[in-house]
């Protein structure tokens, strides 16, 4: 009798600890082909396998919650979200997110026009003359994004972005290389759009995590699976897939 009380007690206990260490983190999905592609109540992408497989190796589990970009920074701001992938840093934002290291993509800002326009983006100071569209919220790259002299319109999207280049209400968009291309190449447009010679190079995206969030305690372990992604190759594995095709895996919101 007392062994099976000793047992008992004994399994009592691991399954509370257990309970404990393991956790809901909330990940915001917020529509950014390939990183995070939203249908309906699905969604699949980069950053949505990537984040699965790091709460995996922590033991702890996802809940997604769609939000547009803008909103998701307020959130995360607020402690609203635990969790938003690709951030690319900034001083500002460090002040409320902790960023997950190491980055996990590396990712050019890139330009493109309509096809058969006379425009010419080969340095910088190209840009002076025009009219750029660029994805409401969204960071780019210094001193494009607080040049006072560069006319930026703000519009909700990638798609968006590239109907109204086709339309002409702007002459040029700029965007991430890869995410620009994927939009195009699934709507139709790689051959009614041409990108152009000048770019910005060096920039890395991130996964972070809310300082406010009630989580933050495990920013650490957080590290520590990303680390093991990128060393054990499942990092880049999965970023290939989405550039190159193959099998994708799609979780569900709640």
């Amino acid at each position: 009798m007392k062994n099976l009380i000793n047992i008992t007690i004994f399994l009592l206990v691991t399954l509370s600890a257990h309970h404990s260490f393991a956790a809901t983190l909330r990940q915001a999905a917020t529509h950014y082909p390939p990183f995070t592609i939203i249908n309906g109540n699905t969604v699949h992408g980069i950053d949505m396998e990537i984040i699965h497989k790091m709460a995996q190796e922590l033991g702890h589990t996802i809940k997604l919650v769609p939000c547009p970009w803008k909103r998701c920074l307020k959130m995360m701001e607020q402690g609203e979200l635990d969790l938003l992938a690709s951030v690319l840093f900034q001083q500002e934002r460090e002040k409320y997110m902790a960023y997950i290291r190491p980055q996990y993509i590396h990712v050019s800002h890139v330009f493109y026009t309509k096809k058969g326009s006379p425009i010419k983006i080969k340095k910088y100071n190209d840009l002076h003359s025009l009219i750029i569209g660029r994805e409401l919220g969204a960071v780019n790259f210094e001193p494009f994004d607080s040049d006072p002299n560069i006319n930026k319109v703000d519009l909700i999207n990638n798609d968006q972005m590239l109907k109204l280049l086709l339309l002409g209400r702007v002459d040029a968009v700029v965007g991430e290389g890869t995410m620009l291309s994927y939009v195009a190449n699934k709507n139709g447009l790689s051959n009614k759009i041409t990108l152009q010679s000048f770019k910005k190079i060096g920039r890395h995206s991130y996964f972070t995590l809310s300082r406010k969030s009630r989580h933050i305690d495990k920013e650490n372990a957080l590290n520590s699976a990303m680390k093991k992604l990128a060393k054990n190759g499942q990092l880049q594995k999965t970023i290939n897939k989405y550039l190159s095709g193959g099998k994708y895996k799609y979780f569900e919101i709640d």
